[in-house]
């Protein structure tokens, strides 16, 4: 495969990960407001970003994985940061969700420091990878969480649609990047996150505002009115 291709492949793959990690700074107001949002999305970017941080180091891939992650880590530790400052009375529920979240990093952590004295760090990078696999599924499917509102309603208002569309383009530059290093723990998990993001993308249109229905309505008929109107000219 031709070097200049790997690599656009892979400035691609990182900078769509990050933009798709910087999302939550427009629900920062929100917070710094004290108008509750759902932190577990957040929680497990930060699982996410820390586990596949060290995936990458046991594995030496340090460009896009360790630099993506480690930015995304940071990203996810800042806004956190945020939601502990300003959570007023519901500080203590934070508190414990977040040291559970850096509780599971850190076993992870150590486990890999004392696993690669005793295993060797192909194994210890498979049982990270798992373990990757389970946070990263989880935060990709979070907005499934919407799919009864979705069907009840028959509107797809509670979809997030440009983030899902922003996720089925980073799960898409993944799982090409991980072909290219035919690893199984980067194509595996991001071939799912590309499925699930599909599915909700055709909940979106199927589920579609009726405003854009018939905007997309009236859309066809000016176009059918122009192959007409097209039609007729040669006609004539």
């Amino acid at each position: 495969m031709h070097p200049a291709l790997v690599t656009t492949v892979k400035l691609l793959a990182s900078a769509s990960a990050i933009y798709m990690t910087m999302s939550p700074l427009s629900d920062m107001p929100k917070v710094r407001a004290k108008i509750p949002i759902d932190t577990l999305p957040i929680l497990c970017m930060f699982a996410n970003g820390s586990l596949w941080t060290l995936y990458g180091v046991l594995i030496h891939n340090y460009f896009p994985l360790v630099a993506t992650n480690a930015v995304n880590t940071a990203l996810a530790t800042y806004y956190l940061a945020v939601i502990y400052t300003h959570a007023g009375p519901h500080r203590l529920a934070t508190v414990k969700k977040i040291l559970a979240t850096a509780g599971l990093v850190f076993a992870a952590v150590l486990y890999a420091a004392y696993g690669t004295w005793v295993l060797h760090s192909r194994d210890v990078a498979t049982h990270v990878g798992y373990l990757g696999i389970a946070v990263c599924t989880l935060m990709f499917g979070s907005p499934l969480a919407a799919v009864g509102t979705v069907v009840k309603h028959k509107s797809a208002a509670a979809l997030p649609f440009r983030l899902i569309l922003a996720g089925v383009l980073c799960a898409s530059l993944w799982f090409a990047f991980g072909l290219m290093l035919a690893d199984a723990f980067v194509y595996g998990p991001n071939g799912l996150n590309l499925a699930l993001g599909l599915f909700q993308l055709g909940l979106c249109y199927y589920y579609r505002t009726p405003a854009a229905k018939s905007d997309a309505k009236d859309h066809a008929d000016d176009e059918g009115d122009i192959e007409l109107a097209k039609l007729t000219a040669n006609v004539l």
